[in-house]
């Protein structure tokens, strides 16, 4: 299911501890459960990962696999801006993963928390949480229920709307619950479900001063329901209607809309594989000074295994944001990426990737670019310890207000150590 989420950033670089969240929930299962073809290639990442993995700690039914990661991260640009200050960011991680071990169910979620303390910006230091899982339940030969729960707790120390120059990290706090229902029948697939997601920011400040961001809480709830035919054992079409539904605090921002979509799941070939859908989105505002917006949408993944070592993924995606103030226009959010993992040695993966992203406004009529780049290294030392160092760059385009004009690099190395 695709969840609406409150104020795109705009293109804003992403602070060390929301890449922490994001890496620590990219194991977890889709909240769609997708399922390996029979005899398909394994990702990369995927096979050399489980290749070192320890197994963890059984107990029951579960296994258990605590860890501790510890980084030391150079940013040359933390507040995103023109006038630029760099850091040395240093980041432990405690964290606990675990799986069930059933015969026909699966459950599987993680805990952990992110210390993070700058070197010389002291004021943004701070502590991400997160927790949360993903269960999927049978309920015959054909029928099951992926649930899904979470919450996450992060910071960005790069300014978004209503704190122009922050003394401190923005934090968000955002919980989540979803439930889908997927069947077959014949050559028929069918889904149903619900995605919640609420969010709370707490206040910022500017030079000393309290910046409310309480107009920016609310929830979004996105019902979604999704068609599909096989034409072919490795293809399936597909329509998929979904509504959605934002109340904030401030109602002025509330908005209903609607998606319409069409789509193509296949397995091309042995070696290439994915989904792609487009159609109609459309989002009425409650406030009669923001607009309604209405456009083209499309989306989709498509994986690529051009030998046994190399993995490549492209995504993109299109869809509807909100405004970044009152009175301001909706934006209209594009982005593109693609990332490469390629198996030097059985223990060694370089990692490289680019994302391109666009926000389009209208009255008054400008664009934001946002482009990325980013390169890594992750050596499995043993079974239990690995070391990665990875580069990320940002820039920043934004044709109205020039001075929020950026770019930012950001160097890491890590290691991870686990039972």
């Amino acid at each position: 299911m695709v969840s609406s989420h409150f104020l795109a950033k705009r293109g804003s670089a992403v602070s060390l501890g929301a890449l922490a969240i994001a890496a620590g929930f990219a194991n977890l299962p889709a909240f769609a459960a997708d399922v390996e073809p029979s005899g398909a290639p394994v990702a990369v990442l995927e096979r050399v990962r489980s290749q070192n993995d320890t197994g963890g700690v059984r107990s029951g039914a579960f296994i258990f696999t605590p860890y501790l990661i510890g980084k030391v991260a150079f940013d040359d640009n933390v507040y995103g801006a023109r006038v630029r200050r760099s850091d040395t960011i240093f980041s432990v991680t405690p964290g606990l993963q675990f799986k069930s071990d059933w015969s026909r169910h699966s459950l599987e979620g993680e805990f952990a928390i992110d210390a993070i303390k700058y070197a010389r910006q002291s004021k943004l230091d701070h502590i991400n949480a997160r927790i949360g899982g993903v269960g999927k339940f049978e309920l015959g030969s054909s029928s099951n229920i992926v649930i899904e729960s979470r919450f996450v707790r992060s910071a960005d120390t790069v300014p978004t709307t209503g704190a122009a120059s922050p003394d401190g990290p923005i934090v968000n706090n955002t919980l989540v619950e979803g439930a889908t229902f997927n069947t077959r029948f014949n050559r028929f697939v069918w889904s149903a479900g619900v995605n919640w997601s609420w969010s709370n920011y707490e206040n910022a400040k500017s030079f000393g001063v309290p910046v409310d961001q309480s107009f920016r809480n609310g929830a979004v709830t996105t019902f979604t329901e999704r068609l599909g035919y096989e034409i072919s054992p490795s293809t399936t079409v597909f329509i998929q209607p979904q509504y959605n539904i934002r109340r904030y605090k401030n109602s002025a921002y509330n908005s209903e809309g609607y998606r319409i979509y069409g789509g193509l799941s296949t397995e091309m070939t042995r070696l290439v594989r994915g989904e792609v859908y487009g159609g109609y989105l459309f989002q009425d505002f409650a406030s009669p000074a923001i607009p309604n917006v209405s456009s083209y949408g499309f989306g989709g993944r498509i994986i690529w295994y051009p030998m046994e070592r190399l993995t490549v993924n492209l995504n993109a995606n299109r869809d509807i944001g909100d405004p970044s103030a009152l009175g301001a226009p909706a934006s209209v959010n594009t982005s593109f990426g693609v990332q490469a993992d390629y198996e030097i040695y059985h223990n060694l993966v370089w990692s490289v990737g680019s994302t391109y992203s666009i926000a389009k406004y209208t009255a008054p009529s400008y664009t934001d670019y946002t482009y990325g780049a980013n390169t890594g290294l992750t050596y499995y030392i043993n079974r239990n310890i690995s070391a990665v160092a990875t580069w990320n760059r940002t820039w920043r385009e934004n044709a109205f207000i020039f001075a929020n004009n950026y770019n930012r690099n950001q160097i890491a190395v890590g290691l991870r150590g686990q039972f």
